[in-house]
């Protein structure tokens, strides 16, 4: 049996005296696909932050590779877990300037970089397929594309953890589907786990092999996509919901009686 990559132990977290996570609990595997899923202000964003190393837990602990997360330096965390955000700026920066930052982490401070660095750079560019794109510049991309573009950023670190806050919350619904889509088959294709923050319920049943149920800052399910019932998603939301199945896939939509 593998050890966990990441292991979440009864996390406390919040921000001065206010706690918004109270004892979260919970492991992730290599290739797992973890939705987050929480009404608005439960915690999830915060929680991406405590696993990210952004903000310190007030209780509990975060291990990732069997380490505290707080013995690793900013820059050793780096190459470790990778971020894609909502909130992401790209400024006034190409493509293939944009993906490079992702491997600021692994140069040296005084060899700099290295024709490997260029390499990974072409590598995720190509995977997402933006390398015939790499001198426009990010401001002339659409939102999908500049979203490719923070993807491959991230790859370029090579961790083995990645972190997505809300990754889809601009884009459209053609949009939405193909860049998650996207980060499947790319986490899967290097061993990578991942954790979203996804406010669409039916993305998170599409890809997901785990999902995890919050409210109020506390964990109400975890395991895998079958842990959603109507019964939860009322308790989460305050509405009546209705599971459809559908050549395979599980559809939630609320019930309007």
């Amino acid at each position: 049996m593998q050890n966990p990559l990441l292991e979440v132990r009864s996390v406390s977290a919040g921000y001065g005296s206010k706690l918004i996570l109270r004892d979260i609990t919970f492991t992730v595997n290599r290739g797992d696909f973890l939705s987050i899923i929480a009404p608005n202000g439960t915690g999830k964003s915060t929680l991406l932050r405590c696993i990210g190393g952004v903000l310190p837990v007030q209780k509990g602990s975060i291990n990732i590779c069997g380490q505290d997360i707080r013995a690793f330096s900013r820059r050793a965390l780096a190459k470790k877990i990778a971020v894609v955000s909502e909130e992401d700026a790209t400024f006034d920066y190409s493509v293939y300037q944009t993906a490079f930052m992702g491997r600021f982490a692994h140069i040296s401070r005084f060899g700099g970089e290295t024709p490997e660095d260029h390499r990974i750079v072409q590598q995720v560019l190509n995977d997402v397929g933006m390398w015939e794109k790499r001198q426009v510049n990010m401001s002339q991309l659409s939102q999908g594309e500049r979203q490719k573009v923070l993807i491959a950023r991230a790859l370029a670190q090579c961790p083995e953890l990645l972190l997505l806050d809300e990754p889809t919350s601009h884009l459209d619904i053609r949009n939405q589907f193909l860049i998650l889509k996207l980060i499947k088959e790319l986490t899967a294709k290097n061993n990578i786990a991942v954790i979203g923050v996804l406010h669409d319920i039916n993305l998170a049943l599409r890809f997901s092999t785990h999902l995890a149920l919050l409210k109020d800052g506390r964990m109400l399910a975890y395991g895998s996509p079958d842990v959603l019932t109507e019964e939860i998603l009322g308790v989460m939301y305050g509405l009546n919901f209705v599971l459809r199945h559908y050549e395979g896939y599980v559809y939630v939509q609320p019930s309007y009686t």
